[in-house]
């Protein structure tokens, strides 16, 4: 009987898979219908499950999968299971909540999220050069939040010349920014002219009025969910920039998933 079970997932989850597989007894990967009807008893009885950093549609759908949907494997697990995903869609987190399901969201767990920040940061570094008609180099970047991403990005652009604001709203991030070197500002007051604008906050709070008093001509959007609480006005180009580094470096992300999730399963199996 499988005690892991992987449900789809591309390159970084085949790379985990066979860390975990060369660590742990009894791992199963299924990725369609046919394959959850087929080993039905398997999916009942493991105690993980490992969906892809990528994710689900709001439907439920496993993106990386064939047609295989997160929300009918929580109808038939057993209570107790550990989900582990990248970022759960409030449709799982609510059937987990009842079916008893704990989910771990690899987005937040800080032993991955560190260095996924890093694919993130360089292949968001690639797009804005590649939408963009200057340098790096004396160009002026402003980038919402203060987390890891933001942090990572910020350090990186400076080390290339960039000019780096962060707009934050607490003051513990603004200091942790300014502590590292990167000039940071509460959202509310900043004011400037960008090459481009990043966002790493998934939720919606930039306005009209915000690009009204910060000029730029290319919105990047990193977090999981929209930045944006009024349309983006046409002037500015729009780049939606979801699971970089699975698409950026999957060699790479990969190798960050089997270092930092096989010791987060044997604790959970303990």
């Amino acid at each position: 009987m499988a005690k892991i079970v992987f449900l789809g997932g591309g390159k970084r989850e085949e790379i985990l898979k066979e860390a975990v597989s060369e660590r742990f007894e009894s791992v199963l990967k299924i990725e369609s219908k046919e394959e959850f009807s087929k080993h039905l008893e398997d999916i009942v009885e493991c105690e993980i499950l490992i969906a892809p950093i990528s994710n689900t549609d709001q439907n439920g759908l496993i993106k990386e999968s064939k047609d295989l949907s997160l929300l009918d494997v929580l109808d038939v697990i057993k209570s107790g299971t550990y989900l582990l995903i990248g970022v759960a869609k409030d449709n799982i987190k609510e059937k987990a909540k009842r079916a008893e399901v704990e989910i771990i969201e690899l987005g937040n767990y800080d032993a991955l999220a560190w260095l996924n920040a890093i694919p993130t940061a360089e292949g968001t570094i690639q797009q804005i050069m590649s939408n963009t008609d200057t340098t790096i180099d004396g160009s002026a970047f402003l980038i919402i939040g203060a987390g890891r991403v933001a942090l990572t990005l910020g350090q990186r652009l400076k080390a290339l010349g960039g000019e780096v604001t962060i707009a934050a709203r607490k003051q513990d991030q603004i200091a942790r920014s300014i502590a590292l070197g990167i000039y940071a500002t509460q959202i509310e007051s900043v004011k400037g002219t960008f090459e481009a604008v990043v966002n790493t906050v998934p939720a919606p709070i930039l306005t009209k009025e915000f690009f009204r008093q910060n000029r730029t001509t290319l919105y990047v959007e990193l977090a999981s969910d929209s930045g944006l609480l009024d349309p983006l006005p046409t002037k500015i180009s729009h780049l939606a920039l979801p699971g970089l580094p699975g698409k950026y470096a999957p060699k790479k992300a990969g190798t960050y998933l089997a270092s930092s999730i096989p010791p987060l399963i044997a604790k959970l199996l303990k």
